[in-house]
């Protein structure tokens, strides 16, 4: 009888490949909340101070409101404190910028600075209506991040005033403290339910202002978080579904902005599903199905519908649809996800199936020039104590990836002890021919390697001549 497979898919963001569009609820998302584009693995081995340099020098001559995003969310995820300095320095130069309140307050919320986040959020929706008018575009970014707290902490009531104050353009927004669960009066819920209906529908008009354009993504997104905690999961899907049958109509459906939504509606999706409220698998899987249909090499839709599917526990469906995927438009990253799926499905997973599908990546003329593929082959043999197989995979790499030199350089780390001197001595030799520019000291290691095998050579010698002499002592004995 074999023994229980255990799924090893404990949450759906540990792809470290990173394939979407940046966004500011993956700049400052926490560590296991949500998909994050910047995370504190990604730091190790980064000179920061590098970075710094850079961010500050381009700021200098580039203004761009993402860029400083950027920089602030880079700065957060090396260090609370500096992140905490630089936003302030920010907001004192550039006070009425909603888009840096928003990362101010995200980046608060992503170290688990509720308060604080609640304090920025209440400053910044009390004094933007004195703001001039293309200052105010993105209040609504302001109300959705705000809400969406909320309703991450599990206050619907807060979530639900704070739309609900959006609707009434108010002045000021009163939250309720932490122990008051009350949701908005029945009146105000109706205001603000025909507030969003208009808004959404006048936003599916084509004559819109670029203003109007900016702030309509966050518009949608407040309007179906309303409908959800009014009314329920079904309602939200249905503001979702209208906005992207408007962009089928218009033909855009592939744009940036229906997969930024399709984000936000997984979001919300995935949101539900985890929050132990009744949930069918398939509403999740729906949505990631027409997303992945139009954006096959997005790591969040395809994460989400790993992770959705490996919880139904029905098996092959991931397998048969990234096979479904791979022959239609093949891709470096797609063969990646798919090993990473064969590897976590299941623990322990298995070794032939993740060996055939290497093959069949490495053999595909859209990746058999991919470096990374090639490393993976290499140090998973490496894993298995396959150390032959590695060896010979390191020659094929070379063969299709010339100009490669971190795969030289595997000659000289990995596989060193696989390898004679001489044929290390050849590697050498092809690193030169190729031009290729390394600061790792080879000559040195192929000198001491050189030394090595001279001496493991004599000490073989000393060790066959003893074992021979001890013989024919043996026969002089046994035959005097």
């Amino acid at each position: 009888m074999e023994p229980e497979r255990k799924e090893g898919v404990a949450h759906p963001f540990g792809f470290p490949l990173r394939s979407y569009p940046v966004t500011v609820d993956t700049m400052f998302a926490s560590e296991v909340g949500w998909f994050k584009v910047v995370g504190k693995e990604d730091l190790i081995g980064m000179n920061i101070q590098f970075v710094r340099n850079i961010f500050k020098q381009i700021r200098q001559v580039v203004r761009d409101d993402f860029l400083s995003l950027y920089h602030l969310a880079f700065e957060a995820s090396t260090n609370y404190k500096s992140g905490q300095k630089l936003a302030k320095q920010m907001l004192k130069t550039d006070r009425m910028n909603l888009m840096l309140w928003n990362g101010y307050a995200q980046m608060e919320k992503a170290n688990g600075k509720y308060s604080e986040a609640r304090k920025v959020y209440i400053t910044a929706l009390s004094t933007y209506r004195s703001f001039p008018e293309h200052q105010r575009a993105d209040a609504p970014l302001l109300y959705r991040m705000f809400a969406e707290m909320e309703f991450e902490l599990g206050r619907k009531g807060a979530a639900l005033t704070i739309l609900a104050a959006m609707a009434e353009e108010a002045g000021k927004v009163d939250v309720p403290d932490e122990n008051d669960l009350q949701v908005p009066p029945p009146t105000k819920l109706l205001k603000a339910r025909k507030f969003f209906a208009q808004k959404t529908s006048n936003l599916s008009t084509l004559a819109i202002s670029e203003t109007q354009y900016r702030s309509a993504h966050h518009i949608y997104a407040c309007h179906a978080l309303f409908e959800y905690l009014s009314q329920g999961l079904d309602e939200a899907c249905r503001v979702f579904d209208r906005v992207f049958d408007e962009y089928v109509t218009r033909g855009v459906e592939r744009s940036i902005d229906a997969e930024i939504l399709f984000m936000t509606y997984a979001k919300l999706v995935y949101r539900h599903s985890v929050s132990g409220y009744a949930f069918r698998p398939g509403v999740l899987k729906g949505v990631l199905d027409r997303a992945l249909n139009l954006f096959p090499n997005n790591t969040l839709f395809l994460s989400l519908f790993f992770y959705n599917e490996a919880r139904t526990k029905i098996e092959n469906r991931v397998r048969r649809f990234l096979n479904g995927a791979l022959e239609k438009e093949p891709s470096h990253l797609l063969w990646t996800f798919a090993l990473y799926a064969e590897l976590h499905h299941h623990l322990p997973y298995n070794v032939h199936l993740v060996r055939s599908l290497f093959d069949r990546a490495l053999e595909c003329h859209r990746s058999r020039c991919s470096v990374a593929l090639w490393k993976l082959y290499i140090q998973f043999e490496i894993i298995q104590n396959n150390l032959g197989k590695a060896k010979t995979l390191f020659f094929r790499a070379i063969r299709e990836c010339p100009w490669a030199k971190e795969l030289y350089l595997l000659a000289f780390r990995n596989i060193q002890h696989e390898l004679s001197a001489k044929e290390q001595d050849e590697v050498f030799s092809l690193i030169l021919e190729k031009e290729l520019r390394i600061r790792t000291p080879v000559e040195e290691f192929l000198v001491g390697r050189k030394e090595e095998e001279e001496e493991e050579e004599e000490e073989e010698d000393e060790e066959t001549k003893r074992l021979r002499d001890s013989d024919e002592e043996d026969e002089r004995k046994r035959y005097p």
